[in-house]
This record gives C-alpha cells, structure tokens and sequence, in this order.
C-alpha cells in the first residue's frame, strides 16, 4: 500500500495489514532517501537532471547500485543491487511488466513510447495536439520524441508543460492563465493580441542559503522578492516571523529556473500594483507562512490569476508553474484556491 503526502508520491510503503515497509524522504520535491524498516537501514538517492535514480548509496556512503540509463529509460546495471522500484524521472517500475507508472498511463521504456494514446478530460481526436509541430500527433510518443529536454510528471502531453511542449528553439514554451469566467474564444483573443507576461524566477539564495529565493516580475521590469528586512541565511531556514522587505534581486545572482506566464492587460496591472504597494508596506516574513514563494503566489493571485500552485519552495513553484494546464485545459478544471 502507498501513502502519499500532499502530491502523488509515496512517502511510506506498507503491506496490505498496515505494516510499514519502507519510508521515503523528499527534499525540495526531490526523492534523496529511503529508510527500510526490515533492516533499519538508510540509503542515499543520487539522481540526474531528469530525476533518473542512477546511484543507490549507503549511509556509510558504499555504492548499493549503480545504473546508466538509455534516453527512454531502459536501464544498464553497472555494479550492485538494490530493492528500488523508482527508476526513470523517479516514477515507479513495474517488476513484472517492467513498465513505468506515470499516473495518466504507462510508458514501456523498451518501446520508447507509451502502451495506450493520450488522452483529455474533453472528447478530442487528438488531445493537446499542436498541427504546427507534427511530434505532437503521435498520441503514443513519449516527450514528443524529446526525451532528454524535460520529464513527464502525469503521463499527459498538455501544451504549456517543459514535459511535453519544447518549442523548436529548445526552450520552455510560456503557459497562459485564466482571467475571469468569460468564454474561452474571447479570453484567447484578449491573450493573442497583447505580449503582457509574469515572470517567477527561482535563483541562487544570499550568504549560501540552499533553499534559494523567489523573485515575480512584470512585463521585463526588474524582478523583486519578499525578503527578511535583515537578511541571513540561518535565521531564514528558522520558524520565526521578522520584518520583511520587497526588494529587487540582485542582478549578480544566478538565475537557476524560471516560469512565464502570459496575462492580460489586466492582470498585468493588478499585479504590479500589487508588488508597488508591497515595496512601500511589505509584509512580515515567515518560513513557513510569508516566505518568498508565497509572496509570489499571493502576486498572481491578486491579478486574478486562478489555479496557482501553492508551494513553499521558490525551486517547486517555478516547477509546479511550468506544468501546470494550458489555457483551454485550465478552463475545463474546477479552480483551486484561494489559499490564503
């Protein structure tokens, strides 16, 4: 049995009368541990850029399993074994099938593709196609055939998504949010003719802080965070609430990720108000209740914008951004929120 925490992935394995089996520690959305119960032993999970397991380690730091991986996942054992069952992008493997679990449908790394077509919520022939871009008409092709560029969190080819929309340039193609609940012809018209856009950028934290930091900008102005008035790193990793300060970023520090949005006229407005009146009047900083992230959220969200991640992390909202639904498949979900 799996037990999940506020995503989809298992944080705790147990067996079908509740006995716990293995534990399963995240960091920034990233798998790097497993603690087995059997054996009280812990081991360190070394990935690559697209979140492949390759190196299992001990917690004495001895290799338990090394594995290269073909570009579609098919696995080349190098040394040693291990009971892991997440293998390609981290997603479970099948033992039997060898098939991966993506949520949405299966992928055959043998096959490099998955084992039924795509699908969406709404009837469509082809779901998410793009008739600029012919990768996208193959319902059964894994990363439109791409799939060192991006990973697939759900087993969707939704456009917007780094997973399963990389433009011609190779870079990440810009989402499109919601406006209000007006019909989706005029809001797409209202989209097409204006270039307003949002920027949520994650970049390297100050004095060495490995969490990082959040910064939103508007249009291409200089972007901007909630900060603590006093800034260090130890005291920005600790549960306590500071004054904070919205101040722009400094331009020397490494931008690491980042997600475009594109909005309306509107929109645009009621978010740089928003930042505006926040530089004159910022709110207190807390790590867990008024930090970066969510300072970035409450942006969005004053510009009307729905369905916006709620994160803690600067790292997992400009991820949770960059997949999130495009436009016409927002529109057919419920929104989320408000969250605060």
């Amino acid at each position: 049995m799996y037990w999940t925490g506020v995503g989809s992935d298992a944080l705790v394995e147990s067996s079908l009368t509740g006995s716990l089996q293995s534990e399963y520690i995240f960091f920034n959305g990233n798998r790097i541990a497993r603690w087995d119960a059997s054996t009280g032993n812990i081991y360190y999970y070394f990935s690559d850029h697209l979140g492949t397991h390759s190196v299992i380690a001990t917690a004495t730091g001895a290799t338990q399993e090394e594995s290269d991986y073909f570009p579609y996942g098919g696995e080349i054992p190098i040394s040693g074994s291990d009971s892991n069952h997440y293998k390609f992008t981290g997603k479970e493997r099948d033992g039997e099938s060898d098939l991966d679990y993506f949520g949405a449908r299966h992928d055959a790394s043998a096959l490099g593709r998955f084992m039924v077509p795509d699908f969406s919520d709404a009837p469509s022939a082809v779901p998410y196609a793009n008739l600029g871009n012919p990768q996208t008409l193959n319902l059964y092709s894994y990363l439109q055939n791409a799939p060192l560029n991006g990973v697939d969190p759900e087993g969707h080819c939704r456009p917007g998504q780094f997973a399963c929309a990389i433009d011609e340039g190779g870079g990440r193609l810009e989402g499109v949010a919601d406006d209000n609940g007006s019909s989706d012809d005029r809001e797409k018209e209202e989209l097409a003719q204006n270039k307003d856009t949002v920027t949520v950028e994650y970049v390297q934290g100050h004095d060495g802080n490995p969490a990082g930091h959040a910064v939103i900008s508007v249009d291409g102005k200089t972007p901007v965070g909630l900060d603590q008035k006093k800034a260090s790193a130890a005291d920005a990793l600790e549960d306590k609430t500071t004054l904070g300060a919205v101040v722009p970023v400094d331009p020397s520090r490494k931008v690491k990720d980042q997600a475009t949005i594109q909005v309306t006229p509107d929109q645009a407005g009621k978010i740089q108000t928003f930042l505006d009146n926040a530089s004159k009047n910022a709110p207190n900083y807390n790590l867990y209740h008024s930090n970066c992230a969510q300072f970035c959220e409450r942006a969005l969200q004053a510009g009307g914008v729905k369905n916006v991640p709620n994160d803690l992390t600067p790292k997992g909202l400009v991820n949770d951004l960059n997949h999130a639904p495009s436009f016409v498949d927002y529109l057919r979900m419920v929104p989320i929120g408000p969250f605060f």
